[in-house]
């Protein structure tokens, strides 16, 4: 999530991000950068399977760092 946590919201006031994975040290790193960033209110992270999470949203923004190598 570095990627999108490196990213300027200055401009932007309602934003979520999410992170998935199902690495539980992946999300724990994951919540330790957003909180460094002050961006822990607008993120939320999930331990969980990405390509089965069975989820209502919608996402406008997609970011994948290695979930399609088989």
């Amino acid at each position: 999530m570095g990627e999108l946590l490196d990213l300027d919201y200055s401009k932007i006031e309602n934003f979520t991000l999410y992170g998935i994975d199902l690495d539980p040290e992946t999300v724990s790193q994951a919540q330790a950068y957003a909180e460094e960033k002050n961006f822990l209110p607008h993120c939320q992270f999930m331990q969980k399977d990405a390509w089965n999470l069975e989820m209502k949203q919608q996402f406008d923004l997609l970011a994948s760092n290695g979930l399609s190598i088989c």
